[in-house]
């Protein structure tokens, strides 16, 4: 209760004190007066009236003195418990409360501050602020404080405390107090511990930088949209694989996107599963980007409740390289069974060709130079020619020929053929060279590339029976991640040789140019095209190492860029023919060597090519014969040895054996096997230089004249 309702109360009192001690006896004088006068009076007794109105007068004033006693009481009870339930809002607050003078002493503290701050037991006036917080936070509040003093307004503001786990946060309020004039006599606070909201905040924007860091890393496009579609979160990827920007895909619907997405049906689906999230819905579509561009992809999409809809979220992954992938495998394991059976045919059809083409030299060197039969056994000696050329087209489309790659020059490869060229194409068409200076070399074999180069030559006279023209362009190119023949093929990022070819054509449709490197696939008219030139040049490339891609549209022409990797190799002057062959063949060689082959009649013709020779000739039908030989001849000067042979001892292992058995013995191979079939039946990499079959007996002379002015 406030002293001014004190001290009304007090006067309130006094003056009924007064009433009862004053005019109480003068009313009991006046009632006695009445009685004792009850004899005869007059008709009217003024004072005896008079005397009467008085006291009922004082009697109502009475009465009304009680009454507005009872009303103070009864609001000084109401006042009493507004102030008990004032101190109790103030200390029992869970909020730490005070309030500070203008000198920044304590008037009042709660016990939420006081346990705060350790102080249950101290003063209100011993509680010092500099104390409790230190000089530095102590200012930082004195500053605080006097903001709201200057400004007479509320204000919030942060404050960091540290505690036994990290940091406690709280949101303080401080507002200033007013007297009757409206002055600003005192400053008050509160402040709520709000750590679990800023640690909850915190923890949500965490959440929500490691979703978007999730959703930005991943290797697939996302896009979150809500149940109508409206895309409302995109990721980088799927920049990248749209062609769009951000804003612009924000701008845009699912279906736009997607066109074949069905949001009906996934609507249906999330209604049937009664708002809850649907299994993943994955399918294979295409998607054009912003350039028209067709991409095939993988599209997986998720249902998730918010709220107030249902979020669906697409995971949409760019299948184009998995499909080449698969393209590139299904091209292998095709190419490795036609060169598992190439490679065996080639074997035995080699040896036959070997025995024939052998036997029509011997024949031929009997014979005069006008003999009729020469010209027949010129005729032979063609078809196995032709025979041994086709073997190795085959052997070429699956890459096991046997190449004997040197560093050679492309322009030079170009240059030298630029006789043969004019006249395979044709009059009608125009040979343009765009020739690059300076090209570095590239490991591969000369002759196999001008057949690549013929090939492609022929292909294009083909395809303008009209005339046009044909151009050769040579280039150097480096390569990198992002190159088309990188990302498309199965070529390292580098430095590489281009040979380009772009003819005037017909062009080609898109379904013809997934298969023009098929084996035996053709548009030509029957009899016109085997349907392997593309196919060996493809697998001359890809087993030199390189790369080889086609463009081409109907109407337009077609390009072929060939890519060769760049060596380390100094080109090689270019050999001329050993004018020692003719000496090899004429008969006066001395040398004495053993012929080791397990097929007899090739055997038998390659001892009687080397005793025309003039060769000492040992023969062995295999490995562990050629070894007795050797052992009882130590004196022997020459092994020429096939390399895949039965006994347990193969060609290899036989050279091998043969040198700790002569040390300084020279070694030649021989085989029909392709290169890919040797390594894998003999199980070691070749030492000494090879000779394939079919070979002829000027061949021969050349690898054995090389082969013998070899220094031991």
């Amino acid at each position: 209760m406030s002293a001014r309702s004190s001290q009304a109360v007090l006067s309130i009192k006094q003056s009924l004190r007064v009433v009862v001690l004053v005019f109480l006896p003068a009313i009991a004088m006046t009632v006695l007066a009445v009685v004792g006068a009850s004899g005869p009076q007059p008709a009217v007794s003024w004072p005896l009236i008079i005397s009467l109105v008085a006291t009922l007068i004082i009697v109502l004033a009475a009465w009304k003195y009680t009454n507005i006693l009872t009303g103070l009481q009864n609001k000084e009870s109401e006042l009493s418990q507004k102030l008990l339930l004032v101190e109790g809002f103030f200390e029992r607050n869970p909020a730490m409360m005070w309030v500070k003078d203008l000198q920044g002493e304590y008037l009042a503290i709660n016990q939420a501050f006081r346990k705060f701050t350790n102080t249950e037991d101290t003063p209100v006036d011993c509680v010092k602020h500099e104390e409790l917080f230190g000089s530095v936070n102590a200012d930082a509040m004195a500053d605080q404080d006097r903001q709201v003093v200057e400004y007479k307004l509320a204000m919030e503001f942060e404050g960091v405390w540290p505690n036994g786990e990290g940091k406690s946060y709280y949101s303080i309020l401080r507002f200033p107090l007013f007297d009757e004039k409206g002055d600003v006599i005192a400053v008050a606070g509160i402040a709520n511990d709000r750590t679990d909201q800023v640690r909850a905040r915190k923890a949500l924007r965490e959440s929500e930088k490691q979703f978007r860091t999730l959703v930005e890393s991943a290797p697939d496009a996302v896009l979150i949209s809500n149940s109508g579609g409206k895309i409302l979160l995109v990721n980088k990827q799927a920049e990248i694989l749209l062609g769009l920007s951000r804003k612009e895909l924000l701008r845009r619907t699912l279906e736009e996107v997607i066109p074949t997405i069905d949001l009906k049906h996934l609507e249906r689906k999330v209604r049937g599963n009664d708002g809850g999230p649907i299994e993943k819905n994955l399918f294979s579509t295409s998607i054009k980007d912003s350039e028209g561009i067709e991409k095939p992809v993988e599209v997986a999409i998720s249902t998730s409740r918010t709220e107030e809809d249902v979020a669906l979220t697409c995971l949409v992954r760019d299948v184009s390289d998995r499909l080449k992938l698969e393209s590139m495998v299904r091209q292998t394991q095709k190419m490795d069974a036609i060169g598992k059976l190439t490679g065996g045919m080639a074997h035995d059809f080699n040896n036959l060709l070997g025995v024939i083409m052998g036997n029509v030299d011997l024949a031929s060197r009997k014979l005069e130079e006008d003999s009729p039969l020469r010209k027949r056994l010129e005729t032979i000696r063609k078809a196995s020619e032709s025979g041994a050329d086709l073997t190795k087209r085959m052997l070429a489309v699956a890459r096991r020929q046997p190449l004997q790659p040197k560093a050679t020059n492309i322009n030079r490869i170009i240059e030298e053929m630029s006789d043969i060229l004019p006249r395979t194409l044709g009059p009608d068409i125009e040979i343009r060279y765009s020739i690059r200076e300076n090209m570095p070399p590239v490991l591969i074999d000369k002759s196999g590339l001008e057949n690549v180069i013929l090939n492609l030559a022929i292909n294009s006279r083909d395809a303008m029976p009209s005339g046009g023209e044909f151009k050769i362009c040579t280039d150097i190119v480096h390569l990198t991640e992002s190159n088309p023949f990188v990302k498309q093929d199965d070529v390292s990022p580098g430095t590489y040789v281009l040979i380009s070819f772009t003819d005037e054509g017909e062009g080609m449709p898109e379904e013809v140019l997934q298969r023009v490197f098929e084996p035996f696939f053709t548009t030509k008219e029957r009899g016109k095209g085997t349907g392997l030139g593309l196919a060996m040049s493809y697998g001359f490339v890809k087993q030199s190492g390189g790369s080889i891609q086609i463009f081409s549209e109907p109407g337009k022409g077609t390009k072929l860029d060939i890519l060769l990797p760049v060596c380390e190799e100094v080109e090689a002057a270019s050999p001329t023919e050993s004018t020692q062959i003719e000496s090899v063949l004429s008969g006066n060689n001395a040398e004495k060597v053993l012929v080791v082959d397990d097929e007899p009649e090739l055997l038998e013709v390659t001892s009687t090519f080397m005793e025309d020779m003039g060769f000492d000739v040992i023969s062995a039908a295999n490995g562990k014969e050629g070894m007795r030989a050797l052992r009882n001849n130590p004196d022997t000067n020459l092994l020429f040895t096939d390399i895949v042979m039965p006994g347990g001892i193969n060609g290899v292992k036989l050279a091998k054996q043969a040198r700790e058995e002569v040390p300084g013995i020279k070694v030649l191979y021989m085989s029909g096997f392709p290169s890919g079939v040797i390594a894998d039946r003999s199980g070691m990499e070749l030492d000494a230089p090879l000779i394939t079959k079919p070979y002829s007996m000027k061949e021969l002379a050349s690898a054995l004249d090389v082969l013998l002015r070899e220094a031991p």
